[in-house]
């Protein structure tokens, strides 16, 4: 029996019987982490949302939001930093008084930041600087006399963005120095990781022919059910009598992906195919195939394991890259912690 010809518009991936939500479009950190990774760019992330670069401290006249170590903080600078956020941080229903404790948590930062580069007499060259803004432009696609065009949009110049870059380089080398140098994951934290993680850490590709019926989710045959399982066990048969895999793929299966990826589904962990199918899959080993054609929404599935990832070797790199990333994430909280612990606060009154 020969596979039915799909036509373009009928194509569509094996992930038709995924039952993994799409994830919206939010960003992986709260608030105030965003804003943290913006004031310490490089040590989590480098990230050049805008070109909107006032970013001296707001010294001058004014109403006093908080003075840190005799160092005030006007609520013009306040209100200035916060109309550059992304539109939907003020937008209608977003607590605006979390983004302004928030914004204001920043500036502070930035303020204990800087006095604490100065302590430290850390330099920053111009080669530096400019690699920076060569590495900007780059990400950003621009070229310099574009640059220099969207600054002056902003009321801003080329040396403004070099004295930011020049300050945020100089508040890396400080964490760097300080902070990170002294993070050190261990062989212990790393095994314990995978322990606790392994049953979300745990990968397996493989391959499925599916036979479809009348009735079953996205399904354009018109046999029944019982002919469907009858098919399925022919083709079964058929590969355990020597049958090319692939080949068998691409003349039976009724998922449309199967006409380029020979029934190839790739890598996929636990969560991301529905319960039988994953059942199956997961309790086999590499090379194995199910004695059995696995049911599910979609049909009968021919499934067989072609690589299986779950030992500790295949993912201690990633742990450790993970395990470093979040120990160096508590370590820059705690040391802004301590920093503003031993700082002088004042808010001012409300």
């Amino acid at each position: 029996m020969e596979k039915k010809q799909k036509t373009a518009e009928k194509k569509q991936s094996a992930e038709i019987f995924t039952q993994v939500e799409e994830k919206k479009n939010e960003g992986y950190f709260t608030l105030s982490n965003k804003l943290l990774i913006c004031t310490i760019v490089g040590i989590l992330i480098l990230v050049f949302v805008t070109f909107k670069t006032d970013i001296s401290l707001p010294f001058g006249e004014g109403k006093v939001v908080v003075t840190v170590n005799g160092i005030k903080i006007i609520e013009d600078a306040l209100q200035k930093e916060i109309s550059k956020l992304p539109s939907y941080y003020l937008a209608a229903g977003v607590d605006q008084a979390q983004v302004r404790a928030a914004v204001l948590d920043q500036l502070i930062t930035k303020e204990l930041l800087l006095n604490e580069v100065e302590e430290s007499a850390i330099v920053v060259t111009e080669e530096e600087v400019i690699a920076a803004i060569e590495n900007l432009t780059g990400q950003a696609q621009v070229t310099m006399e574009e640059l220099e065009q969207r600054l002056a949009a902003e009321n801003t110049t080329l040396d403004d963005l070099k004295e930011m870059i020049k300050e945020q380089l100089a508040v890396n080398k400080l964490i760097e120095k300080d902070v990170l140098s002294n993070v050190q994951v261990t062989e212990e934290e790393i095994t314990s990781y995978f322990e606790v993680q392994k049953n979300s850490l745990i990968q397996v590709r493989a391959s499925h022919i599916l036979v479809c019926y009348e009735g079953a989710l996205r399904c354009e045959e018109t046999r029944t059910k019982e002919d469907a399982y009858a098919l399925a066990q022919t083709v079964l048969e058929e590969i355990k009598a020597g049958g090319e895999f692939s080949a068998l793929a691409n003349k039976y299966s009724d998922d449309p992906s199967a006409e380029f990826n020979s029934g190839d589904l790739g890598w996929f962990t636990k969560g991301q195919m529905v319960p039988a199918f994953e059942t199956a899959v997961f309790s086999m080993n590499i090379g194995e195939m199910a004695e059995e054609p696995v049911e599910t929404d979609f049909g009968y599935h021919i499934v067989t394991v072609t690589d299986k990832k779950d030992a500790f070797e295949d993912f201690k790199e990633a742990i450790v890259q993970t395990v470093t990333l979040e120990k160096q994430k508590m370590a820059v909280e705690a040391y802004l912690t301590a920093l503003k612990e031993a700082a002088t606060i004042v808010y001012a009154e409300q």
